[in-house]
């Protein structure tokens, strides 16, 4: 058992014990916390931008669609085996085929900058490049001038031609330039 001379020789080689003491003395701020600004403009210009721009763009989409289908149906004839390419009815189908033309256009478009890839895929990208384009803005003009399922303005467009044309060009480019602005707006660069 152990006594107190053999309990006191164990603890005279431990460090002392702290000591702690309790002062009531104000705290000092040693920093400041910033809380982050919102720039509320910005955000406004952002939306303002973001918002008109996925509206036109999947109007660009849907002539861009209808546009296509149009022209398969008119060469397939001119080689005398008519094929009568129809969109789907379905809401859900329809806009699928909507969102996935467009981002394949969009991306090929926006995505794809020739003059980034190496030399020897210069040439490739550039066509397809060149091919996106041009079937974007020729099925867009195709489906302004030749509507389907017209609404009084696509009928009134449809019987003037350079109006189509330059309409057909806004609605072409304009949507991706709203989507890219706002959203660079948005990330604050």
């Amino acid at each position: 058992m152990l006594d107190d001379d053999m309990l006191a020789d164990m603890l005279s080689d431990a460090p002392p014990p702290r000591t702690t003491s309790v002062t009531s003395r104000p705290i000092r701020q040693s920093f400041h916390v910033r809380l982050p600004q919102i720039d509320t403009g910005r955000y406004a210009v952002g939306v303002m931008a973001v918002i008109p721009g996925v509206t036109l763009w999947l109007g660009d989409a849907r002539y861009t669609t209808q546009g296509w289908a149009t022209s398969i149906n008119v060469i397939s004839a001119w080689f005398g085996q008519p094929v009568n390419v129809v969109l789907p009815t379905d809401p859900w189908w329809f806009f699928g085929v909507l969102i996935a033309v467009g981002l394949l256009y969009s991306l090929v478009e926006f995505g794809s900058h020739p003059m980034r890839h190496h030399r020897r895929y210069r040439l490739t990208w550039g066509a397809a490049f060149a091919f996106a384009v041009a079937t974007d803005l020729l099925s867009t003009i195709i489906d302004v001038v030749y509507p389907t399922n017209a609404t009084p303005f696509e009928a009134w467009l449809s019987d003037h031609l350079l109006i189509a044309i330059a309409w057909a060009a806004l609605i072409a480019f304009l949507p991706e330039a709203l989507l890219m602005g706002g959203w660079r707006v948005l990330r604050g660069r």
